[in-house]
């Protein structure tokens, strides 16, 4: 066989089998750690690239679960906010202008509130008593803010991580304050 130059320290060597491409055990080993490193890198990066650009709609999901958990948190302390029922069912967070028909007004505060799943999904919201008793909870001035026109919004992968992240830590801060 012909010599090759070794892929580790560049030297001229004979090779032994035809697939050899480092000329001793010691640079076999060096060559493999530096393969083994390069590999972890190029997984590195790969990771890196694929979470920034990850998919709006993950972004939309995770940024709709972080402001739902604190809704609900929030408002633990309240019953459901259409029936008034504070035990024995599972709870939402119920939007008043639904999330479908006013997108803009998805992670708004005062449209999302407490809600039992019975209200929420079998009754659509059970909105008439959820207007009754939101108008009572926020004042009549929010809640005709709520009512009147909303521009329609248009949302980045970037706006629907800063929505998580915002929502994130305002529940730890929620749940700390109950600690203390």
């Amino acid at each position: 066989m012909k010599s090759k130059k070794c892929r580790n320290c560049s030297e001229k060597f004979n090779p032994y089998l035809s697939t050899q491409v480092v000329c001793s055990p010691k640079c076999a080993t060096e060559y493999a750690k530096q393969k083994i490193k390069e590999k972890k890198d190029k997984e590195f990066h790969e990771r890196k690239r694929k979470l920034k650009h990850k998919d709006i709609g993950i972004q939309r999901r995770e940024a709709v679960k972080a402001f739902n958990a604190y809704i609900r948190h929030r408002d633990r302390n309240d019953g459901c906010i259409s029936c008034g029922v504070r035990e024995g069912v599972q709870f939402h967070a119920g939007h008043y202008k639904t999330r479908g028909a006013h997108p803009e007004l998805a992670f708004t505060e005062d449209n999302c509130h407490r809600q039992c799943a019975q209200c929420n999904n079998y009754r659509s919201g059970n909105i008439v008593d959820y207007r009754q008793r939101l108008k009572k909870k926020v004042g009549r001035k929010r809640l005709l803010e709520l009512e009147s026109y909303h521009p329609p919004v248009k949302r980045t992968a970037k706006d629907y991580r800063d929505i998580k992240n915002k929502y994130r830590k305002k529940l730890k801060e929620l749940k700390l304050f109950d600690n203390d």
